[in-house]
């Protein structure tokens, strides 16, 4: 029962971004059966599955006498299907055997792709952080498109841009998203160089016929305004 909630929170992550699994409370670090000793502690686990887990988990939950005075709780963690979970400190986590650690970028990517969760645009651009945003680009985008004036919100507007996936937050820290740092950093290209536009004009309806005019866009999406900051 020593185990901590944030600790517990990232076994829990750890199989439900696995093969799902048990987890015995009131067992010490040798496996010795020691009982379960916390109060409400079927409602200290449910808890932490709703609040210390994004997204929240739903485990079953057992008590069982293994010995005289003696019971175990075995908490069962569904595998999970449509979801990879993280904790609510922003840590992945697998299991890897009997062991619970973070999981690296590939072994991250690998499980969005194999439940369906690949979202090219919101992946995390490392070392781009809120010091390189266009902050006219942003409030432009904030005042002007979302009619939302960003200095009478109380929210700050880094939350601002994290609940917008303008930013994203991994074990490293805040980064801008490849759609965030494409729309709204300062020279993107420096960042992602191999994204860009190709626009092309054809003579006729059919790609086959003569090319007229190329143009490759590499700068910002949004490169310059108006007087209205457009």
């Amino acid at each position: 029962d020593s185990i901590s909630p944030n600790e517990l929170a990232e076994v829990f992550v750890g199989f439900a971004n696995s093969d799902g699994g048990k987890v015995l409370l009131g067992l010490d670090d040798n496996g010795d059966i020691i009982g379960i000793t916390k109060d409400k502690i079927e409602e200290w686990v449910i808890n932490i599955c709703r609040n210390n887990c994004e997204p929240g988990i739903i485990p079953l939950v057992e008590t069982v006498e293994v010995e005289p005075a003696k019971k175990v709780m075995v908490v069962t963690i569904p595998r999970g299907l449509g979801s990879v979970y993280k904790t609510n400190r922003g840590r992945w986590r697998i299991r890897v055997g009997s062991t619970t650690r973070e999981a690296s970028t590939e072994e991250l990517a690998r499980l969005f792709q194999q439940r369906g969760m690949v979202h090219f645009d919101i992946a995390p651009v490392p070392k781009v952080g809120f010091g390189q945003l266009d902050m006219r680009r942003v409030r432009y985008y904030w005042e002007v498109i979302r009619k939302i004036k960003l200095d009478e919100v109380e929210t700050k507007l880094e939350d601002l841009l994290l609940n917008s996936q303008i930013m994203t937050q991994i074990d490293e820290g805040k980064f801008l998203t490849i759609a965030g740092t494409l729309i709204f950093a300062k020279n993107p290209e420096r960042f992602l160089p191999q994204a860009g536009i190709t626009a092309v004009r054809f003579k006729g309806n059919d790609l086959s016929y003569e090319t007229l005019d190329r143009e490759d866009i590499e700068e910002a999406l949004v490169n310059s305004y108006d007087d209205e900051g457009k």
